[in-house]
């Protein structure tokens, strides 16, 4: 994605979208820029037609952070001050910020001014740019109440809809909204909703993969669920992930993409995951593998057995996008999930893991007051994940949401169903240190090391095995361990960057203009040019860290030669 970002080629990059490439990926030698940066700091054309600024939209369209920055601070539109208008305009439409600072304290404005672009200066003071955003979303915002509003609803839907309109006047600028689209076109993409069409089906209706939207190409692979026609609940709940996916967006929580509601039929376009959920990769029986093949036909049912690194990975995943969802924000309450479990963990091919199915969360306004917890007269979840404690009392909290994702943990080391996994897994979290007992919890064919193992078994016991509330891991704590036992072994995201040509200069990661000559001591890493390496090590008055590892710069070492390098060579 780096290089299809770097060269413009918005055909690749959409491709790698749509096999689940992430579209705010840092690259590590680049100081931390994204895609989005990348293609921004690339582009040369003034434009609206040029490859980059098309990548750009892409990556907007696919939830890429408009304001994200590089490790100097930079952002997208700081390089599109530098007299880039038509890629300008597309970032500040998209919400890009003009009063964001780099780390010498300079805006995009004040980019434009010091390099003397001026008609720059007056694009980014533009209030027009603002205003048309505002009123852009206002507008989707009117469709989406309108589209809803088309059915015949009960009071209970009626007052789901006035609640949505008010979401969506209160959404953040910088958030896309799922755009409505058309029954018609959803038939059209699902071969009239052909049964080979069929990835899924449940309570809440059927899901099905389309190769491309007709009205929407851009998108890429599609699921589309399809609810019943008849189902209030279906209707319920297609409102509340409308509401919900649309005013909260994480690198790890599946995006709404698009809906419809026509003539009593609810539909939500999502973007489609091919290396299916956790629990069909863990689980592996008959219907688990017609699942899969239903996905990726040309790869028919086969697919390797998870390794331990690949289940960590998704665990970890679906674990930062709940934390995300319960932590509150000055416009986004606490989000109760409701349903975790490893169905719900959907893998690309690369087994990056996307968190699924918010039909049955809830926006827990009631929790900002000080409450700790809701209480509902209906019991949501699936058995096996379900809380014994908000099974006796009615009372869900953060606390439920956690032990699902302790007992989906418990099941990604395991490789058994959730019953079946307690039961094995109860010698070994009565007593931690029981090497046996823990063998015996464990799946053999992920290969778990022991030490990792055992420390994410303790992650369990804090998670679902505490009887008492007070003493149960808080999810953050849970989130931090999982982290820490990944960066020691290794675990690393699932999308690997297309392979470098071995004989091209490999670029200086700050100008990306001139190749890589210097390496720095002691460390030993090559990332800049002699002009960009004398630059950061003038600005950190004789103490400043390498891009890279961030470890102290004692002494700079030339050579013409370092650009055809690795980047990291031992320095005697």
């Amino acid at each position: 994605m780096y290089e299809a970002a770097a060269l413009g080629d918005d055909a690749k990059l959409r491709l790698l979208i749509s096999r689940g490439g992430s579209v705010n990926w840092r690259h590590p030698e680049i100081i931390g820029c994204t895609h989005l940066i990348v293609a921004a700091n690339a582009c040369t054309c003034a434009e609206p037609a040029c490859g980059h600024v098309r990548c750009v939209e892409s990556l907007l369209i696919s939830n890429a952070d408009v304001n994200a920055a590089n490790a100097w601070g930079g952002t997208a539109l700081m390089h599109a001050a530098c007299d880039k208008p038509a890629l300008a305009k597309v970032l500040l439409q998209w919400g890009a910020s003009t009063t964001l600072r780099d780390k010498d304290g300079k805006t995009a404005i004040d980019v434009a001014r010091e390099r003397g672009y001026g008609e720059m200066v007056t694009l980014l003071n533009d209030p027009r740019f603002k205003l048309e955003r505002r009123e852009a979303e206002q507008r989707e915002a009117e469709q989406l109440a309108s589209a809803l509003a088309a059915s015949r609803l009960t009071a209970d839907a009626e007052l789901a809809q006035r609640e949505l309109r008010a979401a969506m006047d209160t959404r953040l600028v910088q958030t896309p909204i799922p755009v409505p689209v058309s029954l018609a076109d959803l038939a059209a993409a699902t071969a009239g909703w052909a049964a080979a069409r069929k990835v899924g089906e449940g309570g809440f209706g059927v899901v099905y993969r389309a190769d491309a939207l007709p009205s929407r190409p851009v998108l890429g692979p599609v699921a589309i669920k399809r609810l019943g026609a008849d189902s209030q609940q279906g209707l319920n709940e297609l409102m509340s992930e409308v509401q919900l996916l649309g005013t909260c967006r994480h690198e790890h929580l599946l995006p709404l993409l698009a809906f419809c509601y026509e003539g009593g039929v609810g539909c939500l376009v999502y973007p489609l995951m091919v290396g299916g959920s956790l629990e069909d990769r863990l689980i592996r029986d008959v219907d688990a593998s017609r699942r899969l093949a239903s996905l990726l036909p040309a790869a028919g049912a086969v697919r390797p057995p998870l390794t331990w690194q690949q289940r960590l990975r998704a665990v970890r995943d679906a674990t930062r996008a709940l934390v995300f969802l319960h932590t509150p924000t000055a416009t986004r309450p606490v989000i109760l999930h409701r349903d975790i479990k490893p169905a719900n963990v959907l893998l690309d091919l690369e087994g990056n893991a996307k968190l699924a199915d918010v039909g049955l969360a809830k926006q827990a306004h009631e929790m900002q007051g000080g409450r700790t917890h809701l209480t509902t007269r209906n019991l949501a979840g699936t058995t096996g994940y379900i809380d014994p404690l908000y099974a006796d009392s009615g009372q869900y909290s953060q606390t439920t949401d956690a032990y699902a994702m302790g007992v989906t943990l418990l099941v990604a080391l395991s490789g058994r169903r959730a019953l079946q996994a307690k039961d094995a897994a109860d010698d070994a979290l009565e007593d931690v240190t029981d090497c046996t007992a823990l063998q015996r919890a464990l799946d053999p064919a992920a290969g778990w090391p022991e030490p990792a193992a055992a420390e994410l078994l303790r992650v369990v016991k804090g998670l679902y095995w505490e009887r008492r509330q007070q003493r149960r891991m808080p999810l953050s704590s849970a989130l931090e361990t999982i982290e820490r036992v990944c960066e020691d072994q290794g675990v690393r995201p699932g999308m690997t960057e297309p392979a470098a040509d071995a004989d091209a200069p490999r670029m200086c990661v700050i100008c990306m203009d001139a190749p890589r000559t210097t390496r720095f001591s002691p460390c030993g890493h090559s990332q800049c040019c002699e002009a960009c390496a004398a630059q950061v090590i003038r600005r950190g008055g004789g103490a400043s860290p390498c891009p890279y590892c961030r470890t102290s710069i004692a002494t700079m070492v030339t050579d013409p030669n370092i650009t055809n390098e690795e980047t990291f060579v031992a320095l005697l």
